[in-house]
This record gives structure tokens, C-alpha cells and sequence, in this order.
């Protein structure tokens, strides 16, 4: 029954790997009011298959990632998080960085010399 639910993509005994379609609605939903359980049920994600404390702890985990800029950063098909960020979005942005820091050590060793 998960394994042909449209919101997971990919299932096994320990382990329910949910889209990032899904979790974007839920913390659109989340935010508009709507309970984490009541969110799941409308989704076809049953609370007693899935038990309580299972969309508990999903619910916390996108919402922290939600809040850090991250939800959906991930690949969905892979049971461990991995980034996909490009290697040239990575460059870029760490880039951009560098650029900040350097200019922040700048205007810091201005600041120390008038002193």
C-alpha cells in the first residue's frame, strides 16, 4: 500500500522515504494550520499504519529542515541524505563565501588600524 502511494518513493521494513512534493504540501499545509496526522490521512498516509510517532518525527524533521532552508535538498530515491546541489552550485556558493569573508577581514583589519 505505501510502495503505490504517489508520496513515498521508496519503502522497506525500518524505513519510509517520502517525496519532496510531499513535503513541501505537508509544510505548506503545517503553516496554513493543518495537523501533521491530518495531513498524512489526506495524503493516503494512514496513522494506523504508519503510527503516531512516525509522522511525529517526520513532521519535526521538516519543519527543523524547513526552517534551516533545506527541505528538499535531498535526492528522494536514496535512503541516506544526499545533497543535489550541483558541484557548480556548490562552487558558487561557496564562492560567494569566500568573497564575503574576504571583504568582512578587509573592512576588520580598516577598523583595527584607526584605532
Amino acid at each position: 500500500m505505501l510502495a503505490r502511494n504517489p508520496n513515498v518513493c521508496s519503502v522497506n521494513e525500518t524505513q519510509i522515504c517520502y517525496t519532496n512534493e510531499f513535503k513541501q504540501h505537508f509544510m505548506k499545509r503545517y503553516l496554513e494550520g493543518a495537523g501533521p496526522q491530518q495531513i498524512f490521512e489526506e495524503a493516503g498516509l494512514p496513522t494506523r499504519v504508519l503510527g503516531y510517532k512516525r509522522i511525529e518525527r517526520a513532521a519535526y524533521h521538516w519543519r527543523k529542515a524547513y526552517e534551516k532552508g533545506t527541505l528538499g535538498l535531498y535526492a528522494e530515491h536514496e535512503a541516506i541524505s544526499t545533497p543535489q546541489e550541483t558541484m557548480a552550485q556548490i562552487i558558487a556558493r561557496q564562492r560567494n563565501t569566500i568573497q564575503y569573508l574576504e571583504r568582512e577581514l578587509e573592512r576588520l583589519k580598516a577598523t583595527a588600524g584607526q584605532k
